[in-house]
């Protein structure tokens, strides 16, 4: 599991993604789960955004160590005014880019 915020990250390997890599928002329970869940289950790595940093560590945790795919963490709430902008500038700031979002 890999956590990115929107202070500054540093770029390291461990933030290379080798294959596709997806965003999925709302992902701490429900559908947004189950769409993570099912990209991971096709060899996606992923960035995993919800409110609830703790289930999204948990999500992260549980899809790399099943599905072997690497999974970024990035506490957010797209629904409010500058959410998107924040997820964006953490990904910019970590020189992730994103192939499915």
């Amino acid at each position: 599991m890999l956590k990115l915020g929107t202070d500054s990250v540093k770029q390291d390997e461990s933030l290379v993604s080798t294959g596709p890599l997806a965003l999925v928002t709302s992902a701490s329970k429900g559908i947004g789960a189950a769409i993570a869940a099912a990209l991971a289950e096709r060899g996606f790595d992923l960035v995993v955004v919800a409110r609830r940093r703790d289930r999204i560590e948990h999500l992260s945790q549980t899809l790399s160590s099943t599905h072997g795919v690497k999974a970024f963490v990035v506490p957010g709430n797209i629904g409010h005014p500058g959410g998107v902008h924040d997820v964006l500038n953490a990904l910019t700031d970590a020189r992730i880019g994103l192939s499915h979002v």
